[in-house]
């Protein structure tokens, strides 16, 4: 059992703050590294393979539906065997857009594929030398709280136990925002067949455009999380010359700076969703 000194709830504080710092910095540097990672070879490439399996299944599908989508443009724009025979153009660009739709869901994979390298090739590009995070407990804090007495020590113990908390839950929700892009692009790529039929005529092909859009803009969201780090990197800062009366008021003075700066960041990467919905249109 650890010996309860007059400095114990200092030392605690201080403990349990710097572990929470080191949760966060853990979990931020890691987000390169995901980012940088293809679908492809997420996880060893096990779950692309389930994706490709997947895939494969559902063709079929993809294919009946394309022959539908087919069928019911070319009977929408022409309403009598007449109208086939006075505008045979138009027969022969909606056979060349089954051939083209054809194409998409046969070689939906191949397509996708194309996708993730061209995006994948953008973010290794980026320069994400800077993207690193270091918080650590300035020392004049830690000192404050490596000398504070007993009562002084509870209140920092408090004051750091709620920071602690705060600093978890937000390393724990930028790590699930970064991943979950990865789950929506296999939920995106395992049902492209279907989407992608719709491509086989001018009534249904905004189900096809749609979903190249939203597969693009998931794929490209990566970019923006990863130039919403960097800059994160450039100006988060650890607090030093803290000047407070109490070791509780420099460890909520610190604290609040430090969780202020790291809920603007999981606020912008959480809403990154909505910013590739803006620039994308849909």
């Amino acid at each position: 059992m650890m010996p309860i000194t007059m400095n114990f709830w200092g030392e605690q504080a201080l403990d349990f703050l710097q572990n929470a710092l080191n949760m966060w910095n853990d979990k931020y540097n890691s987000i390169l590294d995901i980012l940088t990672t293809s679908p492809s070879e997420f996880q060893g490439g096990g779950i692309w393979g389930t994706v490709s399996d997947i895939i494969t299944v559902i063709e079929g599908t993809g294919i009946t539906l394309l022959v539908i989508f087919f069928l019911y443009g070319l009977f929408k724009s022409s309403i009598s065997y007449q109208d086939f025979r006075r505008h045979p153009k138009q027969i022969a660009f909606a056979i060349f857009r089954l051939l083209v739709a054809k194409f998409f869901v046969s070689y939906s994979m191949d397509i996708l594929t194309f996708v993730i390298s061209v995006i994948q090739s953008l973010i290794q590009k980026i320069d994400a030398g800077a993207l690193t995070a270091d918080f650590q407990v300035p020392e004049d804090l830690a000192s404050a709280l490596e000398t504070a007495d007993w009562g002084a020590g509870m209140g920092a113990f408090v004051a750091a136990l709620l920071l602690a908390a705060a600093i978890f839950l937000l390393s724990i929700i930028i790590i699930v925002v970064v991943y979950g892009r990865f789950f929506k692009i296999f939920l995106l790529s395992a049902i492209a067949p279907i989407p992608l039929a719709g491509f086989a005529s001018e009534q249904t092909e905004t189900l096809g455009t749609n979903f190249m859009k939203s597969y693009i803009g998931e794929c490209f969201r990566g970019i923006i999380i990863l130039v919403a780090c960097m800059i994160f990197s450039a100006f988060a800062v650890s607090p030093t010359g803290l000047d407070a009366s109490t070791p509780g008021g420099m460890t909520w003075t610190y604290g609040a700076e430090v969780v202020l700066q790291m809920l603007l960041l999981v606020i912008v990467v959480k809403s990154s969703d909505r910013l590739i919905r803006e620039i994308f249109g849909f």
